[in-house]
């Protein structure tokens, strides 16, 4: 594909699928070629299966999500779901992508009970398990709760950096700074272009008090994005400690 022989790919992709259909690994890249090659009809087809066969997978849920929204999907896949959620009402995949739905139409407080019905259903269910513990503290509500769900997602999902992202932010609202810069410091290391990660990093170092690391991670996110969610907050934070 980088060098621009599409069909020859494909051929590769196609031919590695028939022979291992039930691979993660080579799901997850299907679905990366797909939504490349702009085949949205393949890539939603693809993330299904993959989080069928793979439902910790946290980045096809939202790679999915991020599909329907594209292609202004997200009615028509929510009331998808909500047939098959009838069918399996004890599924955590079917409740999970409803609840992803439900914020992606900026329902949160919908996709909030989705996700605690999730929980219900299977205590560990790491992706709902994560995406709670955000919303919990991003209200600033249920942050032990949000802790023990934001520990649970990284025990099952240890490599993924948007549940250390989301561990530190828990850490942050409980002003445990210490363990948030821990937190973030492995988020930021497995996905360094990231600006969100390097913001709140560096949010993190100045409360636990290393404002030189805060000075430079604060500057590395807007490097990255000027216009980063935030980035307005982290200037005035770089004012008052010298930049």
């Amino acid at each position: 594909l980088a060098s621009n022989k599409p069909d020859a790919a494909k051929a590769r992709l196609e031919a590695a699928l028939t022979a291992t259909p039930k691979d993660p690994q080579l799901l997850r890249l299907a679905a990366r070629f797909y939504a490349t090659t702009r085949d949205f009809v393949s890539a939603e087809r693809v993330l299904r299966e993959t989080i069928e066969v793979e439902p910790s997978n946290l980045q096809a849920y939202g790679m999915l999500g991020q599909l329907f929204l594209a292609q202004r999907k997200l009615d028509a896949a929510k009331a998808e779901f909500e047939t098959l959620a009838a069918k399996q009402p004890k599924s955590v995949p079917v409740h999970t992508m409803i609840a992803m739905i439900l914020q992606g139409q900026g329902k949160n407080d919908e996709a909030q009970k989705r996700y605690e019905q999730v929980m219900a259903i299977d205590a560990r269910a790491p992706v709902a398990a994560n995406n709670l513990a955000w919303m919990y503290a991003e209200k600033g509500q249920n942050l032990d709760q949000a802790l023990n769900y934001a520990q649970a997602a990284k025990e099952q999902l240890p490599t993924v950096a948007e549940v250390d992202d989301t561990l530190g932010f828990v850490y942050f609202k409980k002003e445990l700074f210490s363990q948030a810069v821990q937190a973030y410091e492995r988020a930021v290391k497995a996905a360094p272009q990231n600006p969100e990660y390097h913001l709140r990093l560096g949010q993190a170092y100045v409360k636990a008090g290393d404002w030189e690391k805060g000075r430079k991670s604060l500057q590395e996110a807007l490097k990255l994005k000027p216009d980063v969610a935030g980035a307005d907050e982290a200037k005035k934070l770089l004012a008052t400690i010298g930049s």
